[in-house]
């Protein structure tokens, strides 16, 4: 386990975050783990994290006004606190009962497996193992997922959930009635959520900002800039010192290239990020070749 200082760009709050740093065993267990998991192929239309083909601009992509590009006008994002910390182990395994028969005949050992893998002494998921966010998600699909969508569906609210922040939109105001009915779903199985990430949107008001992508009433999607600043000063670095993993770089990368892929075009601050990359991407083979 090992201290991370989490620095919000916007904000400039400090969040210290516990992660969970899992051996190469606890690794072998985790990823034959997910596989199970995926196997029990779980239908979750809500989740756009941490599942195949999804991604932060196909998430924002859901809000779009159907069969127009254009985005819904109004926005609510709700942050669940401490989500990992936030998952019981009995409400964990209900949910995993549901979904397979194997597990509900089993529960006592589920329990125990799950106890010695996955969950931290403090009771919650462990943040940081690779077989955390599947949990979560299936977690959120039953005892939350499942009845926000149909809250929705009745109020022509879209909803997606990646990971632990949550977004509706919708063509007509989301009202204070409808955003309390909306809270007290995530609230009634233990979750929190934050009132100082929560925000309501008029996206003709201005852009909003999801998941690090930015998006306006227009349909046009945008990395901030503090965002484009970083891909830039991580480039910078790789460059000229090559300290940066290749992976932190390729899907800050793979960000900027779906916003692009989304617009059809580049600013020129985009097309300048893209010009360093192209030249990182020579190094790097300049420098495999080498070895």
């Amino acid at each position: 386990m090992f201290r991370f200082r989490d620095l919000n760009p916007v904000s400039k709050r400090v969040k210290v975050r516990v992660i969970g740093s899992p051996n190469e065993a606890m690794r072998v267990v985790h990823r034959h783990f997910i596989e199970h998991l995926r196997d029990l192929e779980i239908d979750m239309p809500s989740a756009t994290a941490c599942r195949e083909g999804s991604s932060a601009v196909k998430s924002v992509m859901r809000h779009l006004k159907r069969g127009r590009r254009s985005f819904n006008r109004y926005v609510v994002l709700l942050d669940i606190s401490s989500a990992y910390q936030s998952a019981r182990i009995d409400r964990m395994l209900d949910a995993l009962a549901s979904v397979s028969p194997d597990i509900a005949a089993s529960k006592d050992e589920t329990r125990e497996f799950l106890l010695a893998n996955f969950f931290d002494e403090g009771g919650g998921l462990v943040t940081g193992g690779p077989a955390s966010p599947d949990l979560f998600n299936i977690y959120c699909e039953v005892h939350i997922d499942r009845t926000l969508r149909a809250l929705c569906a009745g109020h022509g609210i879209v909803y997606t959930r990646y990971l632990d922040d949550l977004m509706f939109s919708s063509r007509t105001p989301i009202g204070h009635r409808k955003r309390q009915s909306l809270r007290a779903v995530v609230e009634s199985v233990g979750f929190r959520i934050s009132d100082r990430k929560a925000e309501t949107i008029d996206l003709r008001k201005g852009a909003a900002v999801v998941n690090g992508v930015g998006l306006t009433l227009e349909g046009r999607l945008f990395l901030p800039g503090h965002m484009l600043r970083n891909i830039r000063g991580l480039l910078h670095v790789g460059l000229t010192k090559g300290t940066v993993k290749p992976s932190i770089i390729h899907g800050k990368m793979g960000l900027l290239g779906g916003i692009i892929r989304f617009n059809a075009g580049k600013t020129e601050s985009e097309k300048r990020v893209i010009q360093m990359y192209r030249e990182y991407q020579r190094l790097q083979r300049a420098r495999r070749a080498g070895q």
